[in-house]
């Protein structure tokens, strides 16, 4: 009523009194019945999203609300060893040598929700023979990991990615005690890392339309004041800010 008083005042010519208003039950139910229909042909699903979330205002924001900013991260190199089966059967001149994938996260505090790591489909992969660690990496990036690392550069076996899908590979967590999937996945890139991305579900969009998508546990063990909750393994880590 105040509004259409307002209206008036404002000059507004229309039909006042058969107005169009999303209130009415009219209205609502003819939304209701197109839903109805909607339902009725299977396109409406019931599932989680991601949503960028302020732990310190504790509410969800709009992307228009988010301003970036440069700042620094800390990065980390971890280890995912390879089962010894998987050793032995893709390259038996290690066997009874611990092989592990290198992979490379700029966010650390993921890394105990991990429930997959991410390979690039078609890549070359290789092993190094890296300061007396076997660790596997892209072949496109062993230069700059060696440069890194500050080792000579040393190849012992080279492969494609989907030969270490195909056996079914699950890989050790660093430091939990779990192994989880190899999984490929386009979006791995060639340009930063290893090539080698570990995924966390419950961590981000792009991790959990993989997680949806694969079958994957969508584990995050995060309050909404940004600190990780009891669930959370290891336990130490609990009531800590991400």
């Amino acid at each position: 009523d105040t509004q259409r008083e307002e209206f008036k005042r404002l000059g507004v010519l229309m039909n006042w009194d058969n107005y169009y208003a999303t209130m009415s039950f009219e209205y609502e139910s003819a939304i209701l019945r197109a839903f109805a229909d909607f339902v009725s042909q299977g396109f409406i699903e019931r599932k989680n999203k991601t949503v960028p979330w302020c732990p310190s205002c504790q509410t969800v924001l709009a992307q228009a609300e988010i301003e970036y900013q440069d700042q620094k991260d800390p990065s980390v190199f971890v280890r995912f060893a390879l089962p010894e089966v998987t050793v032995k059967n893709l390259f038996p001149n290690l066997a009874n040598r611990t092989v592990s994938l290198l992979v490379w996260t700029t966010t650390p505090w993921t890394l105990p929700l991990n429930r997959a790591v991410l390979i690039k489909p078609g890549a070359e992969y290789v092993v190094l023979d890296l300061n007396d660690q076997l660790i596997v990496v892209a072949k496109e990036l062993a230069d700059k990991i060696c440069a890194l690392v500050g080792g000579q550069k040393k190849i012992v076996a080279e492969f494609i990615a989907e030969q270490l899908v195909a056996s079914g590979t699950q890989v050790r967590h660093p430091f939990l005690d779990t192994s989880v999937p190899l999984i490929l996945s386009d979006t791995v890139s060639l340009d930063d890392g290893t090539a080698f991305v570990h995924c966390a579900p419950g961590c981000g969009p792009e991790d959990y339309e993989v997680g949806v998508k694969n079958n994957l546990e969508i584990y995050s063990p995060v309050g909404p004041d940004g600190k990780y909750t009891d669930e959370v393994i290891p336990k130490e880590l609990a009531g800590m800010a991400v």
